[in-house]
């Protein structure tokens, strides 16, 4: 008998600290909404989407060539058989939103920063075109009874024109430094009517809002952004713990830059809210009196849509 020949096969595992290579890895799970589950219960909603859900009590759409909801609009997706449709703003400037969320792959580490991007278009029968439209990380699944705007603020969002090309697909991207213990994300529009850009189409079609598609969302670990880029732009926030204010330091921004400091509660609901230029001097915040004991957390966007965060002990 002849010997058969011995083949070893060598399986490499790139880990570090005992973990994937997140780099590399999508932590969105079913990205471009292409996975399905209980279609005869969920067709045409969030649940559709294997784990993807509704964030309110609002009506999101799930859309797919597939038999698992209405088939897409007039748009093509951009990749695969399906998107997600959702009012951005509207219908006639009443507040209306609507928002999907998912929870992440992993857990987002302190400090590291991770790069984000997903693809918008609005719908051709739509009458209103918007620019904020964005991507918020939270602690935990977040929910919210009502049809209305919530958070008030996006961690990545687009602040350079009112989208409007129907006919193909807008990029929003940007860098996310993590505060740590993020776990899921959340797409819509989180700025009211008075902070965001507007335009009409005249004469109104059919649908009096604006309705925006999404597909192709990611968040990865992004390791090209590194020290050298953070550590241009510095915050120390004092005193930490503290009572009824604190103070905010800058180093490294440009003068008179506008910020943005939201301050806000583990469960995302806002405390308090301001805008200042920066300056050689510590600003100072107040917060409302009643807090007593928690962790809250600060938001600082710059003009140019870079964000910071920070944990605040309240004693």
């Amino acid at each position: 008998m002849s010997q058969l020949p011995r083949i070893t096969v060598f399986v490499c595992c790139l880990c570090f600290g005992g973990g994937i290579l997140w780099g590399q890895v999508n932590l969105v799970p079913n990205p471009s909404f292409e996975d399905t589950v209980d279609c005869y219960w969920n067709g045409g909603t969030p649940e559709a989407a294997e784990h993807w859900y509704n964030v309110t009590i609002s009506t999101p759409d799930y859309l797919t060539y597939k038999a698992c909801g209405p088939d897409p609009y007039d748009q093509t997706p951009r990749t695969g058989d399906a998107y997600m449709g959702m009012i951005c703003y509207g219908p006639s400037g009443d507040g209306q939103r609507e928002y999907v969320g998912i929870k992440l792959l992993d857990t987002l580490e302190a400090g590291k920063t991770y790069k984000v991007n997903f693809y918008v278009s609005p719908d051709d029968f739509s009458q209103f075109r918007i620019d904020k439209i964005g991507l918020k990380f939270t602690m935990d699944q977040y929910f919210e009874s009502t049809v209305y705007g919530i958070i008030g603020y996006a961690d990545i969002y687009n602040n350079i024109s009112i989208i409007d090309d129907t006919t193909g697909w807008t990029e929003i991207s940007g860098a996310y430094t993590a505060l740590g213990g993020e776990t899921h994300i959340i797409l819509g529009n989180f700025y009211p009517d008075s902070e965001i850009a507007l335009d009409s189409i005249e004469p109104s079609p059919i649908a009096v809002s604006g309705y925006y598609f999404f597909d192709d969302i990611q968040v990865k670990l992004d390791s090209a952004i590194g020290i050298a880029e953070v550590a241009q732009f510095k915050m120390r926030i004092f005193p930490n713990p503290c009572n009824e204010k604190f103070y905010i330091e800058n180093v490294g921004f440009s003068d008179q830059e506008l910020l943005t400091v939201t301050v806000e509660n583990m469960f995302g609901k806002i405390l308090c809210r301001k805008q200042y230029f920066s300056s050689n001097y510590p600003e100072l915040i107040y917060l409302p009196s009643e807090l007593r004991s928690q962790i809250l957390i600060v938001n600082i966007t710059t003009a140019s849509g870079k964000t910071f965060i920070n944990r605040l002990f309240i004693n």
